[in-house]
């Protein structure tokens, strides 16, 4: 399963998930630290 990198616009933290290609999209991410879904995806290094 492929790796996406997010920033809680919350609680500012960063985080990892973890989502199929067939859930993407569908299932809103949520902060793993404050559980928010106020999170954006950040574009990371390759």
């Amino acid at each position: 399963m492929p790796t996406y990198d997010f920033k809680c616009e919350d609680c500012g933290k960063p985080l990892r998930l973890f989502f199929s290609y067939a859930d993407y999209g569908k299932v809103p991410p949520v902060c793993t630290h404050c559980g928010s879904e106020n999170v954006k995806r950040r574009i990371g290094r390759v």
